[in-house]
């Protein structure tokens, strides 16, 4: 089964369990109806922002959401090179959560990769806390409201995640991003 689709039904399952109706839930994570409703049927790609959000109003982990496990390691957790579980729902930015078997966690990093895109328009997301992004290799415009930057290796922005923001690679290749949500 494509991976959307099994977030989605879980979506939907917790929403069940919760005993809140769609309406409710596209309310307070401040989407339209219709759009929540793709997103719960699968029909349409899930962002993190989305699925962040949703967690955040279940009271669940994100872990719980993509994998339907809960995490376990609560002293820590090391994420080998190249691994990480995968929350690549949209086609824009490819997500490796790098610290999704931890209890409790009060952070979100993700190694992010963002492939080129011929198209101008920057795919934008918004959603609740704070986000660190540091630039581990290639270049990007980053935008955030109405302010655009260019963001080269070692350069790092700190922002307020209610703010529209969204990047997009330069150059014709891919650029890997540390992201860390809070």
């Amino acid at each position: 089964m494509d991976k959307n689709k099994e977030i989605a039904q879980r979506m939907r399952g917790i929403r069940e369990i919760k005993e809140m109706t769609a309406s409710q839930v596209a309310e307070k994570i401040g989407i339209p109806l219709g759009e929540y409703e793709e997103y719960e049927a699968g029909e349409k790609e899930l962002h993190v922002s989305v699925m962040y959000d949703f967690c955040a109003l279940m009271d669940i982990d994100l872990t719980e959401l993509i994998t339907g496990k809960s995490p376990k390691l609560s002293q820590y957790t090391i994420v080998r090179k190249g691994h990480g579980v995968g929350t690549d729902r949209n086609k824009a930015y490819e997500y490796h959560n790098l610290a999704y078997n931890f209890t409790g966690r009060k952070l979100e990093p993700f190694m992010v990769v963002v492939e080129p895109n011929e198209e101008d328009e920057i795919p934008l997301s918004v959603h609740q806390g704070h986000e660190y992004h540091y630039c581990v290799e290639g270049r990007f415009i980053m935008k955030i409201g109405d302010h655009e930057m260019v963001v080269e290796e070692g350069d790092s922005v700190y922002f307020q995640s209610r703010y529209p923001h969204g990047m997009k690679a330069l150059d014709g290749k891919p650029v890997k991003i540390l992201v860390i949500i809070v």
